[in-house]
């Protein structure tokens, strides 16, 4: 996969596109416990080690939100 350059103002990052053909994420389990956490606002929580409340990622496994940063 290819990570893209972004620049909003001062701001400079990179951009990784969403991976939407994985096996893992198309299995119904999967799909269905993605739905609970959305329901729950667990994709809305900041991460558990920095705080930050933005592109986080939701374990589906433990159910840690947690980020790249």
């Amino acid at each position: 996969r290819k990570a893209y350059q972004v620049q909003v103002g001062d701001l400079q990052g990179f951009a990784v596109p969403i991976k939407k053909d994985c096996p893992h994420a198309l299995s119904k389990h999967v799909q269905q416990d993605v739905i609970i956490a959305k329901a729950k606002g667990i994709t809305k929580l900041p991460c558990q080690e920095c705080k930050d409340g933005s592109e986080n990622w939701v374990c589906l496994e433990c159910g840690a939100v947690l980020c790249s940063r």
